[in-house]
């Protein structure tokens, strides 16, 4: 071959690697399309292809020259199937393993079996052809609005291609048969310029459209987010980290805190005085220093109007444009907390009512003492308890002298107030963390003394009758004293002994009785 059709063979291979080099760096800066890679390694096998053609003159290295049409075939096959899947069209594999592997028999064959260099360039130039117009009507049936013209051109370069191609292999049917590659010089020489500036064209097409789809999927990205930035239910804005600059709101944050887009944009959040205390902005930013995001933080902002509500801001660092921003999220609680407040004060209400509820059940209204109900339950639940050998619990059950005179000279009300007096006298005297002082009925009084031997229980029941001699409460209808007195049984009973608290209130009321017996106003110990 002569030196000038090895110069254009070894500029066409550079201007492929070129291109495939270029589609490589489109790939790696956008990773979104791995189908470049297709678009990669098929110009790299067509640009390998033409440098394998020289080694035909090379009688050592002429074994290698017969892959430099099939390796060219086949990078022109990946730029098909790269290009399907570009453009989202279903690729049916068994047509280009189909073409090349025809092509590949019927090539070889001409080549060692029968040996005719004019059938082996009319068949290349046919699947050339073939696959070039297949490529092209791909590109004029896309219906992507966004790529159109970028898809026409790139289909007319693919089809003058393929037509230059057609040309070739009807004008080399047409021409005498060739024996050598020097006979096919004219066709050669035209073929690689084509060659150099179709590849140029369709692979600066080719970048073209990724870059179109690229900024258009950036573009729909960019009008979706904005989409959910505008209509979220929360006040959204987009801040500098450093400095708090507003570079956007959406349209809650106008509704929520009465500035428009154009009072805000430009400012910070000092400057509208959105937050009620400025410090509060800094624990953001070192939540967001720290973590990279804060969530559910409450604050409270102030709107245009200088009214005040209280917000739960959750906010994130974000890039713009290669500097840190945060976009902060903020939804109103104002009300919530209001409900929340009222519920607490409904809660603290229905827990007080409760525990009124529980003190009225176990307490006498009048006197303020445990009742009836709460000392059977005690002293059922004491008796369990002492119900060891050895152990050992005191009753002092007492009454008020002559009570229904008391009440019949002085009426009921002064008789209450009686009653009333008598009882906080009691609990005075009986005080201790495990004694009781409950109303046993009408006038009568008890005491559960747990622990409290026979010794004390006696005394204690003195100090009980002198004290409420002590209250000096007038009572001209007694028999023995112008003042109110009491009469008291007192009883140690060990729980091990007894079969029941029945048989302990009863030896305790015998005592009480004996009491009211001998004379009143008397201490009386139960046997």
């Amino acid at each position: 071959m002569k030196s000038s059709i090895l110069l254009l063979i070894l500029v066409v291979s550079l201007a492929l690697f070129t291109q495939g080099t270029a589609l490589f760096v489109q790939y790696r800066v956008d990773k979104k399309y791995k189908v470049i890679n297709y678009w990669v390694i098929g110009t790299g096998l067509m640009a390998l292809g033409f440098l394998l053609m020289p080694l035909v003159v090379v009688e050592k290295l002429r074994q290698f020259a017969v892959v430099s049409n099939p390796f060219f075939i086949l990078g022109l096959l990946l730029l098909y199937v790269g290009l399907t899947k570009f453009l989202k069209r279903k690729l049916k594999k068994r047509i280009p393993v189909f073409i090349f592997i025809l092509f590949c028999l019927s090539y070889f064959y001409f080549l060692f079996v029968q040996n005719n260099l004019s059938v082996r360039t009319v068949i290349l130039c046919g699947v050339i052809s073939f696959i070039s117009f297949m490529m092209a009507g791909l590109l004029f049936r896309e219906k992507e609005k966004s790529l159109l013209i970028s898809s026409n051109f790139t289909a007319i370069i693919f089809t003058c291609y393929g037509g230059f191609y057609l040309v070739r292999a009807v004008v080399t049917i047409i021409e005498p048969p060739a024996v050598t590659y020097a006979d096919q010089r004219t066709g050669l020489v035209v073929t690689l310029i084509i060659s150099i500036v179709a590849s140029n064209l369709w692979t600066f097409a080719l970048i073209v459209m990724i870059n179109q789809r690229l900024n258009i999927e950036k573009q729909l990205e960019q009008e979706k987010l904005q989409l959910i930035f505008n209509t979220s239910i929360d006040a959204q804005l987009i801040t500098r980290f450093d400095d708090g600059f507003i570079v956007d709101v959406n349209d809650e944050f106008e509704h929520l805190c009465g500035f428009s887009k154009e009072e805000v944009i430009g400012k910070t959040g000092k400057d509208i005085m959105f937050w009620r205390n400025q410090e509060d902005r800094k624990l953001v930013i070192k939540e967001l220093e720290d973590k990279g995001i804060c969530e559910n933080m409450e604050f409270v902002f102030q709107r245009k109007d200088g009214s005040q509500f209280a917000g739960i801001l959750s906010a994130k660092n974000i890039i713009i444009n290669s500097y840190p921003h945060i976009i902060s999220a903020i939804r109103d609680i104002t009300q919530r907390k209001l409900i929340e407040l009222k519920m607490q004060e409904l809660v603290e209400q229905l827990e007080k009512e409760r525990n009124i509820a529980q003190h009225n059940a176990i307490t006498d209204s009048l006197t303020g003492l445990f009742n009836r109900r709460y000392l059977d339950k005690k002293l059922r639940e004491e008796f369990s308890r002492l119900m060891v050998p050895g152990e050992k619990l005191s009753l002092i059950m007492l009454d008020i002298d002559y009570f229904k005179k008391f009440n019949d000279i002085y009426g009921h009300l002064q008789g209450d107030d009686c009653l009333q007096r008598v009882a906080s006298s009691l609990e005075a005297v009986a005080k201790g963390e495990h004694n009781i002082v409950a109303r046993f009925g009408g006038e009568e009084f008890i005491m559960v003394l747990p622990q409290m031997d026979e010794k004390a229980v006696k005394e204690l029941g003195e100090e009980s009758r002198k004290a409420i001699e002590k209250l000096a409460i007038p009572h001209n209808g007694s028999d023995i004293s112008k003042y109110v007195t009491i009469s008291v049984g007192v009883f140690t009973v060990y729980p091990y002994e007894l079969e029941s608290t029945d048989r302990a209130l009863k030896i305790v009321d015998d005592a009480l009785y004996l009491a009211k017996a001998q004379g009143r106003n008397r201490c009386i110990v139960g046997e």
